[in-house]
Parts: C-alpha cells; structure tokens; sequence
C-alpha cells in the first residue's frame, strides 16, 4: 500500500510537470518520500513505528493537498477510505476506530474549509480533474484492499472457529471419557448389589449423582465380631455425603470409603469407633497438603451396623439423621427420628470429641430411612423453594404401605416433578430398609 501511494504521489508529480504546475511538486515529492519510509522501517523490523507513521501520513497529506488545491481535485474523498487503512494494520481494533473518526473529522472540517476559504494555488481545472480521475483509483484500491482484508480476516476467524471447535469436541471427548472411568472407578468402591441383596431381605436404593461422578456414596462390609456367632457376620452401612460434588466429590468419596474400610480392618466394629477412627485418618491425610483448609474436608454420614442375629441395630451419626418407621398394634406408623451428632466426619471444632454410639432393638415390621440432604435441599416445586425435610417425612409416611420397588419410584417420580426445569442442586442418596 504504501508503494501504491508512492507511486501515486509519482503520477503527481508527472502531472504537475506536463502541465507546468510546479507549485505542486514540491508537496508531491514530500509525500512520495514519506511514504516509503514505512516501507523501510518495516525492512529494519520495527514494525510498530511503521503502524504509526503509515496511519498518520496519508491523512496529513490529504488535509494539506486538499487546503493547497481546493476542491477540484476531490482530494478529500480520500479521507474517507485512509480511515480504513488504521483498521486493518493495527490489532487493536479501538486504535483503528479512533483514526477512522479522525478521518471523518477531517473530511468534514476540509468541506467546510474549502467552502469558506480559496485554495492556496490556483490550479487548472484540467490538471485538476487529473488529480481526481487519480484519487479515485487510489480510494478504489484501497477499498479492494479493504474488502480483501476483512474477507481474509473472516476466513481466518471461521478457520480458527473450526479448529477450535475440532479441539472443543477433542477435549470434551477425552474429558468425558475420563468422568466415565472415573465413574466406573467410584462404583466399584461402593457397595455392590449382591452385598446389599444377601444381608438385607427388602430395600430400595435411589441414587441420583448431580453429575456422573457423585459426592454422595452407599457403602457395606460383613465382619465378624465377638458378639456375635462366629458363623454369622454382622452386617455395616453407610450412606454418606461427603464434601464436594462432581469430581471432586467423587475423589473425596473414595478416600472417606478407604478410610471406613481400613477402619474395619483394623478391628473397629463399633459404629462410633469407626467414625472416630476414619476421621483421625482424613484429617491426618488430608493435612499433607500444608493449606490452612487442609482436613477440614470429609463427610455426613449414616453409619449402622446391622446384628439380625440378636434384632440389635448399632449406629452412629454424623449431621445425617435416621429415621425408623415403626407400626403399631393397628398397624399405624409412628415416626421415631434419631438425631445425629453435629459434627462431620473431619476436622471440626469439636473434632476431639468422640461420635455418640447409639443401639436400638428392631424388630419385624420397622422401616428404615437413610438418605443425604440432596433431596430436601432441591429447588423447585411452583415457587422454586426447597423440598424440606418435613415434606420429606409427608411424602415416606404417605408411602409405606407401598412396596419397595413402588416406593422408589415414587420417591423418584416426586423428585423429579418438584424439580422441573430447574438445576439438580446436589447430589441424591436415600435407602429405605424393611426388617
């Protein structure tokens, strides 16, 4: 471009010169050197000085050419498109936009002027109308830059569009492959079927993950204790919610499962043992990590121990209450809630103090309900308010005379009717257990 105006400028010069318009020369051979000094700081790779200089020149020269010829030459046509010419050299576009609106300014102020002021040279009209057949096929080359620029601009924008897109579906391909591994992984850490379906005779489970991946988990194990038959384990569960969802609940889940596990393992049988047991484990875990946070991660968790040899139920609860559904002669259900100790499983204010072990002789007919708070702090319903935990009694006291399998899908038809639309605010585990 910056060729192209010089050698405009050229033109100009031989012009003046076959017309014996001398005053013009001057001015013209300025100009044809200003114009390749972009050209050389560009050779000397400063490529910024060159932005500038080449932004500004043209609309210098056109303001001085059009006040020294007047208005014949139509000089001032050509501000209009030397505004277009900042737009495609600079990367910011603001910068562009600046110098566009300046030369607007000028063509305004120049029309102005020349309608109010004689030219400094008088010139023949002839060479005049030179100048402008001139001007015009500069203001039609540049425009063709222009065009070609913003089509290339827009080529390159949707090519870099389809790359992007290409990596977006590349990377939300591998992402999504990953959470399903993972998936696979955490499941694996919970508590099968076939160990749920051996140790208890009726039950439902259902278990709805705010994303793949859930901080919410149901886990068991059988051991063998020394109250009981040596030939006959009892029987411990959990259904926990522990800090997080998605993905960074899943990984939470699976340390609070190996901590319950290695808490079994090391001989702990009493549901209030293997809370305080797990919980000296997290902390000591998650302290490694030398952040003043550190430990204060871990779990709300229902954790029961089932010995049906002798109808004796063990628990101990950390912020998740249980409810027991018991009939009576007229086989009326009364609601007996049993509250949990308000502490989680990790590091807590009250961390030293140890979980409270609770017992509770069951007996045929009784209903147990375990779940996390997921249900009761959903959104929704016509007002978009919580579920709450009193609708929640309503909805299993209005249901008991169902069966389990029947049970369940109501739980799940309610939820997801009360939740309509609206975002699934956390992870769902509730476990109904008949006796």
């Amino acid at each position: 471009m910056s060729f192209v105006l010089a050698l405009f400028m050229i033109i100009i010069t031989t012009n003046a010169l076959l017309f014996e318009d001398f005053l013009v020369i001057p001015f013209s051979v300025f100009f044809f050197f200003n114009f390749l000094v972009a050209p050389f700081l560009l050779w000397k790779n400063r490529f910024e000085p060159a932005k500038w200089f080449f932004a500004i020149t043209p609309i210098v020269e056109v303001i001085v050419i059009s006040l020294v010829n007047g208005a014949g030459g139509g000089d001032k046509f050509y501000l209009m498109t030397t505004g277009m010419i900042p737009i495609m050299i600079f990367r910011k576009k603001w910068i562009g936009l600046i110098f566009f609106q300046i030369s607007i300014g000028g063509f305004l102020l120049l029309s102005w002027l020349q309608a109010n002021l004689s030219p400094l040279i008088v010139v023949d009209k002839n060479i005049l109308l030179c100048y402008e057949y001139n001007n015009y096929l500069v203001i039609c080359f540049i425009i063709y830059l222009f065009t070609r620029y913003f089509k290339n601009d827009t080529e390159r924008i949707e090519q870099e569009l389809v790359f992007k897109n290409a990596l977006i579906t590349e990377k939300h391909k591998e992402i999504t492959d990953s959470i399903n591994y993972a998936e696979r992984i955490q499941k694996s850490f919970m508590a099968s079927h076939e160990i749920l379906d051996e140790n208890l005779k009726n039950y439902f489970l259902y278990f709805n993950p705010k994303e793949a991946v859930s901080g919410d988990f149901y886990w068991a194990t059988s051991v063998k204790t020394a109250t009981t038959n040596r030939n006959k384990d009892v029987f411990i569960l959990a259904v926990a919610d522990s800090t997080g969802h998605g993905v960074p609940g899943a990984i939470m889940s699976i340390l609070n499962i190996t901590c319950l596990e290695n808490a079994v393992k090391d001989g702990q049988t009493s549901p209030a043992e293997i809370l305080n047991h797990t919980r000296k484990n997290i902390i000591e875990r998650l302290k490694k990590d030398g952040s003043e946070e550190a430990g204060k991660d871990g779990m709300d968790v229902s954790l029961l121990v089932f010995d049906l040899e002798n109808n004796i139920l063990h628990f101990a609860l950390a912020n998740n209450p249980l409810w027991l559904f018991r009939p009576d002669a007229a086989n009326k259900f009364e609601l007996i809630e049993f509250a949990p100790d308000k502490m989680p499983v990790g590091r807590h204010d009250n961390q030293h103090k140890p979980f409270t072990h609770q017992k509770l002789n069951i007996r045929k007919g009784d209903i147990l309900f375990l779940f996390t708070d997921g249900f009761p702090d959903q959104f929704g319903g016509p007002n978009g308010k919580k579920f709450k935990y009193a609708q929640l009694k309503k909805l299993l006291s209005e249901s008991l005379n169902l069966e389990s399998s029947a049970l369940k899908n109501k739980v799940q038809r309610t939820f997801e009717s009360w939740k309509g639309d609206l975002e699934q605010t956390d992870d769902v585990c509730l476990m109904g257990i008949w006796i």
